[in-house]
């Protein structure tokens, strides 16, 4: 707490004070365009003092939208609206930062105060809001009711990659700082690292660095989007901004044991640069389990800024109630 208000450098970035407005959805946009809603959100963040502010979770494609009221950058027009909430924001003193993003098998969902479950007939009769078809590493639905996604194929997964990098060119037109990739909380990205939802048997499933493959790449590292994309843009864009990564953790004790989250957790970590900022969260899971990841976590970004925040769990100083603790 004793240097919350003072400056720091990330990546070339400077902020005046250490506080971020984390990217908390909106469900408010109109064909993924922001509007006045979303200028007033974030303009109220950083006429606080905030040093950054993000952006919510913001859409490389349109399949990828988690609900019709997600943000895009895939457009002009939404390119237009969110360049001018970056003007606002560095206008009123603080960076401008946005995550982008794509929802994978959790897309076509309704907006939370609509049920929060996937676009079904009643969403269409009652508000004309139609379900799209919903893309993911293998063909597992994210739960019973859901749809059961498209499995990602060679030319889907290049796709893909010229989605992530062409919404990062247009994040860099729009003036935005700091770009967060979102490969947590079972997303896209997320799909493809985790076991669980990644059970392809090509170069992009199996193993773990099979699996990290669209994210850490190989030879090809220019094309690859993800934690190598990370890389590949920095190179690319390190002139410009600081890239960020938020990498999730599953944290269901019943479906992989500690030893097994905490290795595949620490290995992803130690595989970045050293130079990486992270973002690390999980959901809910038993004490003991949330406390043997930190652990892990700690021990592996040791050296490095990075963010663990744990959700809905109880934690050594909190209960049932969001804490974030930063690894010097």
């Amino acid at each position: 707490m004793a240097k919350l208000f003072e400056p720091i450098n990330l990546g070339g970035v400077e902020l005046h004070n250490r506080v971020m407005i984390s990217p908390m959805c909106q469900y408010s946009a109109e064909g993924g365009v922001a509007n006045e809603w979303h200028r007033a959100q974030y303009g109220r963040f950083a006429m606080g003092g905030a040093g950054l502010v993000m952006i919510e979770a913001t859409s490389v494609n349109a399949e990828g939208m988690g609900t019709l009221g997600d943000l895009g950058l895939w457009t002009d027009e939404q390119e237009a609206a969110l360049t001018e909430i970056a003007r606002a924001i560095s206008a009123l003193g603080a960076v401008p930062g946005i995550q982008l993003g794509h929802s994978g098998r959790k897309a076509a969902a309704q907006r939370p105060w609509h049920g929060n479950a996937p676009l079904g007939p009643q969403d269409a009769e009652e508000r004309n809001e139609l379900p799209w078809p919903v893309v993911a590493p293998s063909a597992l639905a994210m739960a019973e009711g859901w749809q059961v996604p498209q499995a990602l194929d060679a030319a889907g997964i290049e796709a893909l990659k010229a989605d992530y990098a062409a919404a990062t060119r247009r994040a860099l037109r729009a003036g935005y700082k700091v770009v967060e990739l979102h490969c947590a909380h079972g997303y896209l990205m997320h799909e493809f690292l985790s076991p669980l939802s990644n059970l392809r048997e090509d170069e992009y499933g199996g193993s773990r660095e099979s699996r990290m493959r669209l994210t850490e790449g190989g030879d090809q590292r220019e094309s690859h989007l993800g934690l190598d994309g990370l890389r590949a843009l920095e190179e690319l864009l390190a002139s410009h901004f600081e890239l960020k990564a938020h990498i999730g953790i599953s944290l269901a004790d019943d479906a992989m044991t500690i030893e097994r989250l905490t290795a595949e957790q620490a290995w992803i970590l130690d595989s970045l640069a050293d130079n990486k900022e992270m973002a690390i969260s999980g959901g809910a899971g038993s004490g003991k389990t949330v406390l043997a990841v930190e652990k892990a976590i700690r021990s592996a970004a040791e050296g490095r800024r990075t963010l663990l925040t744990c959700y809905n769990a109880p934690l050594s100083t909190s209960t049932g109630a969001a804490s974030s603790r930063t690894a010097a």
